[in-house]
This record gives structure tokens, sequence and C-alpha cells, in this order.
């Protein structure tokens, strides 16, 4: 349990742990900045990839596979479960959660430029909390009833890539070829503003990729051959 402070940068949380109670990869009651980090895998009742009674700012930063206890569905947030205190999430993923990717029972929640999504089956939100949307926001069902900015798109599969897990950084998911997240993130200049995308992405590389930046944590790269000019 953090009661202080952490600021995680380029670094993974759990992949495998398990909580008897809450927070299988982080419980937070003190204040918690991640950045460019993942929180993958985890087992818990509650919150197992995130548990927040604090302050919690993720950024750039993926929370994949996380699931009750015995890799379960949980209906108790296993994505991040915020109990009280204030999260902020922009250019975040949520991914393959199997239960609710967020659960609001407490305090308030911000979300921005963010993929929420949960395995077929199971609701990409719960919860009765105050949660804002900050715009550019997909999830992939009808659930996340506080996505209600024009920008904001729900029940449509982000279409992502399998995770991607280097052996020196933070593990994420790309996006497809063709993948609604792609160039749907906030048109303004990234790093100009806090609801702005974030200047570049998980792997550092600069926003945006094509014309405009991406939901989520990482931007697609679309490779393009230039062949020369032939003329008689």
């Amino acid at each position: 349990m953090l009661v202080g402070s952490l600021e995680m940068n380029n670094s993974n949380l759990g992949n495998g742990n398990v909580a008897a109670q809450a927070g299988g990869g982080l419980h937070n009651s003190g204040q918690a900045a991640l950045t460019n980090s993942a929180v993958v895998q985890n087992q818990a009742d509650t919150g197992a990839g995130i548990y927040n009674a604090g302050t919690l700012i993720a950024t750039n930063s993926t929370l994949s596979r996380n699931a009750g206890p015995g890799n379960a569905a949980s209906p108790n947030g296993p994505g991040l479960y915020n109990h009280s205190g204030e999260a902020t999430l922009n250019n975040v993923t949520i991914h393959l959660t199997i239960g609710p990717s967020i659960f609001a029972h407490g305090g308030r929640i911000s979300v921005g430029n963010t993929i929420i999504s949960s395995v077929s089956g199971q609701s990409a939100c719960g919860g009765t909390g105050e949660v804002n949307s900050n715009g550019y926001n997909l999830a992939s069902d009808q659930s996340c009833t506080f996505l209600n900015q024009p920008s904001d798109v729900t029940g449509v599969n982000p279409d992502l890539n399998s995770i991607t897990s280097p052996t020196q950084s933070a593990a994420y998911h790309t996006p497809k070829l063709g993948s609604p997240v792609v160039d749907a993130g906030n048109p303004a200049l990234p790093g100009s503003s806090s609801t702005a995308c974030v200047a570049s992405d998980q792997r550092g590389l600069a926003r945006p990729q094509s014309r405009q930046c991406d939901i989520g944590a990482v931007e697609i790269v679309v490779y393009r051959i230039y062949l020369p000019l032939m003329t008689k």
C-alpha cells in the first residue's frame, strides 16, 4: 500500500501480482504519478490494477488484463477502482480488463484521450461516483455514461494489437491499421494544455505520427514507401 508519494516512469507494475483484498498492481492512499508505464495482469477482489484512495495521475500508461481472483471476472473495477480522492487520466489505454475498466465508487475521475475497453461480455465502466470527460475518449460499450462530449466515442471496439512487452520498457498495445482510435485524439497542439494529447507517446515517439494524435497511450506508426517518379 502506498501512503506517501510515488513517481513511476517507464516501468511495469505487476505481471502476476495477487492481492488478498485490493490493489493488485497499486494500492494508492497517497500521491502517485504514473508516466510511460504499465499495470499488467494483476489480480485482486477490488481494483486489481489500481485501487485509488488518494491522488493519482496516469499519463501515457497502459492497464491490461487485470482481473479478479483466479483471473476471473470481477465487478469491482479490476482496471481502476476509484474509492475516493482524485484520479486524472490522459492518453491512457485500459484494455482487456476482466470486469469494469473504470469503477467510480467515490471521489472524482477525469479522463481524456483515453481508451476504456473490457473483454467481451464485461461492462467497461461501473459505479455511481463522479467521472468527468475531457473529451476524445473511446469506450468499448455504452456503460461509460459520463462520456458525453461530442468527441467521445462509445460502443466501439478499439481494435488494438496484442500486448507488446519490451525487455527494457513498459508494455503497451498498438492500434491496428484502421482502428477507430487513429487520428481521433484532441486536435490541439500536443503538450499545449492539460487536456491536449501528451507531446510524445508511451514509447517516446512524437505526437502526432499522422494527421492528428491517436487516442490511448501509443501512436500508430504508418510506414510510407516513396517511389521515384518515372517519366518517358
